[in-house]
């Protein structure tokens, strides 16, 4: 038996939306985990700021070009479901089959 595409695409919207449950979930695991260790944003910045600019800068470039390659994916999924809700949007319905 053929699964329709229309069908299909709805399937991968539902993982796509299941991925990113999952992944904000983990975001706030992972803050919670380093809440509870006693690390924060401003002990982060404090202990940064102890470094030396050549650290610092070197840090930043990291960071930026982390940054820049979660955009990149981010981006990328966000088309891929574009397209994918385009598809089925666009498809035309089946027609019923008179008796």
């Amino acid at each position: 038996m053929t699964v329709e595409p229309e069908v299909q695409a709805l399937e991968i919207v539902k993982q796509l939306e299941a991925l990113c449950n999952q992944a904000e979930s983990a975001i706030k695991e992972t803050d919670a985990l380093f809440s509870k260790g006693g690390v924060s944003r401003e002990a982060m910045d404090q202990a940064f700021g102890a470094l030396p600019e050549s650290e610092k800068s070197k840090g930043r470039a990291q960071l930026s070009a982390d940054l820049e390659e979660i955009e990149q994916e981010v981006n990328a999924a966000r088309q891929s479901l574009t397209q994918v809700q385009t598809k089925t949007s666009a498809s035309m319905k089946r027609m019923r089959r008179m008796i």
